[in-house]
């Protein structure tokens, strides 16, 4: 069963696990009646209700179906590739200048790198594309996405975002009174919320 566009579904997410055969037999109707009771759930994320379940492998593979060992499988099936993310490997100060926080959260994205040619990010929705265009025009690189797991994904999130803004904070003193021009993507943003004055439009227009 393909997994249709957009955010992910647990029915959806249920079905082609089942459908790859990586249930063991005595955990698949568990795993049906779970997904009639998923639509309650809708802000946790379907890996994340997967895991919880501690659903047995199919044989001949053997032990339970872990939320990392799940986002594997995810990763292969919507053919991207899987990552672990290594703090100490990512500058901090580089990936969160790309979007905002709140962009971040919003697609459930985290950039993790950023060269002259490319923007390396993480996403734990790796079927919700529709953000990657604007990314791709405002940074005028090409964007290169892959998976983790969604509790990493909220953690670090919340981490770099979190010594970012304490290190924005320690340095406010240090600031002229008025503060920078927003950047870019915040004027985006703005534009499209209808938040910006008509003289403005021309600085968003894309």
């Amino acid at each position: 069963m393909a997994i249709a566009p957009g955010r992910l579904q647990f029915s959806n997410i249920a079905a082609a696990l089942l459908g790859d055969g990586l249930v063991a037999a005595h955990d698949q109707e568990r795993i049906r009646f779970s997904a009639q009771g998923a639509r309650n759930a809708s802000e946790v994320h379907p890996l994340v209700l997967l895991a919880n379940l501690k659903l047995a492998a199919a044989a001949p593979a053997s032990g339970e179906l872990g939320l990392e060992r799940l986002t594997e499988w995810l990763a292969a099936r919507t053919g991207i590739g899987h990552l672990r993310i290594d703090p100490t490997r990512v500058d901090v100060a580089n990936a969160t200048a790309v979007v905002s926080h709140a962009y971040a959260r919003r697609h459930r994205i985290l950039p993790l790198a950023m060269d002259t040619e490319r923007v390396l990010v993480a996403t734990s929705e790796p079927m919700a594309r529709d953000w990657i265009p604007d990314l791709q025009h405002l940074t005028r690189r090409r964007v290169e996405i892959v998976l983790v797991n969604p509790l990493d994904l909220h953690r670090y999130s919340m981490e770099f975002f979190g010594v970012t803004r304490s290190v924005r904070n320690a340095r406010s003193d240090a600031r002229t009174e008025g503060g920078s021009l927003p950047s870019f993507e915040q004027l985006v943003e703005l534009g499209r919320a209808g938040d910006v004055n008509a003289d403005d439009h021309h600085v968003v227009s894309i």
